[in-house]
């Protein structure tokens, strides 16, 4: 139980509700599969209740790995938009205020926190905070060298003016990094699918070397010790294989320094 909790306190801090019931439901359905599989491989129920016990301690992991992807997912996509709707609003409007504006609007929709930054930006600007320390409400949750550059380019702009200012708004070319963030992530996932393609692929290569064979020479082999641990073994191996690489491929997509 309190595996449970920190588990659901680790994911309520990336912004998402999760229940106890929620994770319960999650390893009925890993149990149930695990069950389906030592069933068809003959495993004896001891060794099968060791193969869920072993979901148990890895599922919190699993799950959280999920969580923390769609949290980074999010997180990139607020970047990118706040990036290219608050270059093209102060090409527009020339003032950091009418940009957060209007840039506010495209995240009015938006469960993620970058929405309340916006605003609270806004608010400390109205209450006659001076820019810089308006934006770092921005900067304190969304910083990179793209944000940062953007903003004292607009600070500058609002302090001297000037079209070189806005040309130079140009300068914040963040597509190169967006696109190299994407093909990373998806090179990561395709690991991710392939890995999943081979646990499966092992199981099904198992059960047809098992069911390929006359069931009464079979027979003998199921009950024989070294069969039991050697497929335990096995599918034990498959599974914690399967959360090294799921959780060790989720890890945070934008670095403070890019």
């Amino acid at each position: 139980m309190l595996k449970i909790n920190r588990l659901k306190s680790s994911i309520e801090k990336l912004g998402y509700h999760y229940s106890v019931l929620d994770y319960l439901k999650s390893l009925v359905i890993y149990s149930l599969l695990l069950s389906a599989v030592s069933l068809a491989h003959k495993l004896k129920w001891q060794f099968a209740v060791l193969l869920i016990l072993t979901v148990v301690l890895l599922l919190p992991f699993i799950i959280y790995a999920q969580f923390s992807y769609t949290f980074e997912f999010q997180r990139f996509n607020d970047y990118c938009l706040y990036l290219k709707q608050m270059t093209i609003q102060y090409k527009t409007h020339k003032k950091i205020k009418s940009a957060l504006l209007q840039t506010a609007e495209a995240f009015k929709d938006n469960t993620s926190r970058m929405h309340g930054c916006i605003l609270k930006a806004i608010e400390d600007i109205e209450d006659g905070e001076d820019f810089e320390t308006a934006l770092m409400n921005i900067e304190r949750h969304y910083c990179n060298s793209y944000i940062l550059k953007l903003h004292s380019y607009m600070v500058l702009g609002e302090q001297i003016g000037g079209d070189n200012v806005y040309q130079a708004l140009n300068n914040v070319d963040f597509e190169d990094w967006q696109s190299d963030v994407i093909r990373f992530q998806n090179q990561k996932n395709n690991v991710k699918k392939t890995n999943i393609y081979f646990t499966l692929l092992s199981v099904s290569i198992s059960l047809f070397c098992l069911y390929m064979f006359p069931l009464d020479l079979m027979k003998n082999l199921f009950s024989l010790t070294q069969f039991q641990l050697i497929t335990f073994l096995y599918f034990e191996m498959l599974i914690i294989a399967y959360t090294l690489v799921t959780c060790g491929l989720n890890g945070k997509w934008i670095s403070r320094k890019e």
